[in-house]
């Protein structure tokens, strides 16, 4: 090969080369870390979004993300971590510090769905954060402090020592004043973005040869969408909830539910459905058929602890209740019936799911109780006409076993918070 084709060859592999180291070069490559602390009261392994302005962070953290991953975000390193106040035994702090750092694992996956796995966690009595408090501080038993906590290694130990330091003033102090910022759960989210820079008019990015053909890759990099999260109920709170039971003619039945707390309710319901052929005419048609019913019943619920339930998720998951009903009915068949009154006291079970992304919830529910029923039989000889009662005749009618059956939709009723104040 003459000396100038080689010249050439070697001009065309550099020339290529450089195009190639460009092409991977023209994105910009960025990093970004997010991070969020939730706080908890004393003893406590449920998020409160209404304890220390919770709801906010919780909310501006949400937002953050969904910006993040609307701009092509790659969620990277996840680091979670829980915390606890050094009180009490150490054992118990650290199985309290792992409960909180789950709270907040399942707050990640109810909000984001399994974007976010977890790279590392870690759970323990907050000693080195709160060294590294106390270093700050400007208190004449700080070098005291620091030195029981660096040099003691059994923390049992080390508590009980630092509770006798300045004749118990330092611990009162750390208890109102620090302690609350121990008893934490926190999450940072490592985001890697990916954007490919302006390609200038004149560039051209090769990323094929064959022979003297050059190919040129134009295909635009497309970011997925996020999917669409579900609705936040971190800054809403529940007032009440209107359920209708489809087991027994929705609509003609209606039931107020209100929360009190996070672990109780109480709830009422009143039903008045009328069925009746065609050609009814005032309570009786011309068959002489009609049914009746005016009941009503009261309840009082107990719901069982949900992993991080946020102030506008009440009343869902699995709860037990106590119910008590009366009411009236007329029931009449071929021109004989019977008018009573009935009395219904119960244990219940009870579980609530949210449908339609939260915004309604599914009840189904199964009570066992006691009914006692007292009934009047009666005759009637024309569509509309006078009854008559059958003189000193009763029938008692008393049962023991289901006595309640729903399958209810339920419509809760919000209102927002004020910035997440209390």
């Amino acid at each position: 090969m003459r000396p100038c084709a080689v010249l050439k060859c070697l001009l065309t592999v550099l020339l290529l080369s450089f195009l190639a180291g460009g092409r991977a070069k023209a994105q910009d490559d960025r990093t970004d870390t997010l991070r969020l602390t939730v706080s908890f009261q004393r003893g406590a392994s449920v998020i409160d979004a209404d304890f220390r302005d919770n709801g906010v962070h919780m909310r501006e953290f949400r937002k953050a993300v969904e910006s993040r991953l609307r701009e092509g975000c790659v969620p990277g390193t996840v680091f979670l971590r829980g915390s606890s106040s050094p009180e009490g035994v150490s054992s118990d702090n650290d199985a309290l510090a792992g409960l909180r750092a789950q709270a907040l694992e399942a707050w990640l996956t109810d909000n984001f769905g399994p974007r976010f796995g977890i790279s590392s966690r870690e759970a323990g009595e907050g000693w080195a954060d709160l060294a590294r408090i106390i270093r700050t501080l400007d208190v004449p038993w700080r070098d005291a402090a620091l030195k029981i906590i660096e040099s003691e290694p059994v923390a049992d130990s080390r508590e009980n020592t630092l509770r006798g330091l300045a004749g118990g003033a330092a611990w009162n102090w750390l208890d109102a004043n620090v302690f609350p910022d121990l008893r934490t759960a926190s999450v940072s989210v490592c985001c890697t973005f990916s954007r490919p820079l302006p390609v200038p008019a004149d560039t051209v990015y090769i990323t094929q040869t064959v022979r003297d053909t050059v190919y040129v890759d134009a295909t635009p990099l497309v970011q997925p969408a996020p999917e669409p999260a579900g609705p936040d109920f971190t800054d809403r709170r529940m007032l009440f909830a209107l359920r209708t039971n489809v087991l027994a003619v929705p609509f003609l039945n209606l039931g107020l539910e209100l929360p009190l707390g996070r672990r109780w309710s109480v709830g009422a319901d009143v039903y008045y459905p009328w069925l009746w052929r065609s050609g009814h005419a005032d309570g009786v048609d011309k068959t002489g058929s009609c049914i009746e019913l005016m009941a009503a019943d009261l309840e009082l619920r107990y719901w069982f602890p949900r992993r991080n339930m946020q102030d506008g998720q009440r009343l869902l998951g699995h709860s037990i209740g106590v119910y008590g009903a009366a009411g009236h009915f007329d029931f009449e068949r071929d021109w004989s019936g019977l008018q009573g009154e009935f009395y219904d006291v119960g244990l219940d079970y009870l579980y609530a799911a949210p449908i339609f992304r939260g915004r309604m919830h599914l009840e189904a529910e199964l009570g066992l109780g006691y009914i006692w029923s007292t009934a009047r039989p009666y005759d009637c000889f024309e569509p509309g006409g006078i009854i008559y009662h059958r003189k000193g005749v009763t029938q008692n009618t008393t049962w023991v076993g289901p006595t309640r059956v729903q399958l209810s939709l339920v419509f809760p009723i919000y209102t927002r918070r004020k910035g997440g104040e209390r």
